[in-house]
């Protein structure tokens, strides 16, 4: 058996990950390439780095997001054939959320949108966010934090089959906040210009909403099917074992009570996939 654990992204020519499928309302899980992704075992590329906690901090006056990066991810893999394949969850979801950029920002920019001062970005795994601006935020999502230029990723609460951070209709919308920001603040790191709670703020809130509804819709066509949605989560059902269901080591309190989040900032080692990994369509 080959074991190669996280430092030889040059092995791996491809990366097992949630992929739109032959029907776009429906992921499945199937190798792909992620050009952008030059060291797997930090979540890191051209298109940025993902860091483990960190702490997501905000100015409540200006209502000014900044982000301090955590440690280095440490995600574990193994090649076979040419193939990284995950060793649990957390690596799946990192490995889809990376390819769903890349395949958003070759999308926009085959139509003519030039994102590239969006990049690089950052990735916060689960950050800290001590501030009581942050008390009734949700817990349960992925997000673009305007302003600091860097993603929040956080583990779903829920059972769902593709979770939210490897979802590509999520990824899009998401990135679709970053875009708007880039062209209404004039840069990704700029204040937004107008406070949230001004008379501004919840006209230019929605249509913020709607132009990253927009951008999802253009990279995740709609599909002949009337009643299928844009990006749907709907797949083949895929587990990496009850142990890999949650990602266990790191928690955050909200409101006096523990909330569990995503594992660790590094994959455990295991002997292997789960007996019940996702179906192959190699």
């Amino acid at each position: 058996m080959i074991w190669l654990l996280a430092c030889a992204g040059g092995d791996a020519d491809r990366f097992r990950a949630y992929t739109l499928g032959a029907d776009p309302s429906q992921h499945v899980v199937q190798p792909r390439t992620i050009d952008t992704l030059q060291d797997p075992s930090r979540l890191s590329g051209s298109l940025g780095t993902g860091y483990a906690g960190g702490v997501m901090s905000v100015d409540l006056e200006s209502i000014t997001l900044s982000y301090e990066p955590g440690k280095a991810l440490d995600v574990q893999y193994q090649v076979v054939e040419g193939v990284a394949t995950p060793l649990d969850r957390d690596g799946l979801i990192l490995f889809s959320f990376y390819g769903h950029l890349q395949d958003a920002r070759d999308t926009l920019g085959e139509a003519g949108v030039d994102i590239t001062p969006l990049f690089p970005i950052d990735f916060g795994v689960t950050p800290a966010m001590p501030d009581i601006g942050f008390a009734f935020a949700p817990v349960d999502n992925a997000a673009y934090a305007p302003g600091a230029n860097a993603f929040i990723l956080l583990d779903d609460l829920g059972d769902r089959e593709v979770p939210l951070a490897a979802n590509a209709g999520v990824v899009t919308h998401e990135l679709g906040h970053g875009i708007f920001h880039l062209w209404t603040a004039g840069g990704p790191y700029a204040d937004r210009g107008f406070a949230v709670d001004s008379l501004a703020g919840p006209g230019v809130g929605s249509l913020d909403e709607g132009h990253a509804d927009m951008m999802a819709s253009r990279s995740c066509p709609r599909t002949t099917t009337p009643t299928a949605s844009r990006c749907s989560t709907a797949t083949t059902r895929t587990r990496w074992g009850p142990s890999s269901r949650r990602w266990s080591g790191m928690s955050s309190r909200r409101r006096g009570t523990e909330t569990r989040r995503w594992s660790s900032w590094r994959a455990r080692p295991s002997a292997g996939p789960s007996a019940r990994s996702p179906r192959r369509t190699d």
